[in-house]
């Protein structure tokens, strides 16, 4: 992906992905079980496959033209056959220099368009190389840190599908113990400090690659002024920027109107995203966002 302007991912309307294992790495060198036992290997894959079917309890709540929440399930992850499947999962050695990675399985995409300045290339067919020397102790390698990378790394590759980006890599300088270890997308030494959970702003992202949220859909806050770029507006559902020389043609209301009161019963705050059967809520005149609560009916009339 080039600098932030590309941006590739799944084709909105595609809402299931099989995925398969395949019985040796892309070169044909190597199997699951080369270096573990079958049952190991197959544990293995068991944790990578629950790991990235966390995505599969998630939905993001965005209004019907009627005003009312409707809930849109981000994506429905299964297993599928050798001669069914949208998404190949390799094998890889010890000596493979990634954890894991991410693509699409050709080069050939179906559709482009460009949003926002931002050029999308939708693909239908996607490819894991895995790493098998980081799933089980050995070495240098840990059970501690064998637990959190199959908690959390199937759910990050996944990510990828959806189009989201390695945050790091494009918001941080380096790779510090600080930096957006809240995220399922970030990174942060050491890797005890990495989160194993998906957090609202992951899928806050997901929802604009997947055409839940869109440029009409924003919700301005301002923010600043900038005497370059103009006056500062944030999206109080996904924290999106953007600059505007006039508020006159703008609904806006202002950032930290809230004066910090987050409470569920308070009118601040509005229901965004869904795990199982738990609630983000999100304020609309700033950035906060409530822990998991559980459902209320606020607002909103859900529609499933």
């Amino acid at each position: 992906m080039d600098n932030g302007t590309l941006c590739i991912h799944i084709d909105e309307t595609l809402d299931t992905i099989k995925y398969y294992f395949e019985e040796k790495s892309e070169d044909g060198s190597y199997y699951w079980d080369t270096d573990v036992s079958t049952s190991i290997a197959n544990e293995i894959k068991s944790s990578y496959a629950n790991s990235m079917k966390k995505w599969n309890n998630i939905y993001f709540y965005s209004e019907n033209t009627n005003g009312n929440v409707v809930k849109n399930k981000l994506i429905n992850i299964v297993e599928g056959s050798q001669n069914d499947h949208n998404l190949s999962i390799f094998p890889e050695p010890y000596s493979y220099e990634n954890i894991a990675a991410t693509g699409p399985e050709t080069n050939q995409y179906e559709l482009v368009e460009n949003i926002s300045g931002i050029s999308h290339r939708h693909y239908s067919k996607w490819k894991m190389l895995v790493n098998v020397g980081y799933y089980y102790p050995h070495d240098s390698i840990t059970q501690s840190y064998v637990d959190i990378v199959k908690e959390r790394n199937g759910a990050h590759e996944f990510g990828h599908i959806f189009g989201l980006k390695d945050v790091d890599n494009y918001c941080s300088s380096s790779y510090t113990s600080d930096h957006h270890d809240e995220l399922i997308m970030g990174y942060g030494n050491p890797i005890s400090a990495r989160t194993i959970n998906i957090s609202y702003k992951d899928i806050a992202g997901v929802a604009i690659t997947r055409g839940f949220h869109t440029d009409s859909d924003h919700r301005w806050m301002t923010d600043t002024i900038d005497t370059e770029k103009g006056i500062k507006l944030i999206c109080s559902i996904c924290n999106g920027i953007k600059y505007v020389d006039s508020l006159l043609n703008v609904d806006h209301v202002i950032l930290g109107s809230c004066n910090n009161n987050h409470a569920l019963t308070s009118n601040n705050m509005m229901a965004v995203a869904s795990y199982e059967n738990k609630d983000y809520y999100k304020c609309k005149y700033c950035r906060y966002v409530a822990p998991f609560s559980s459902n209320v009916t606020q607002n909103y009339s859900y529609i499933d």
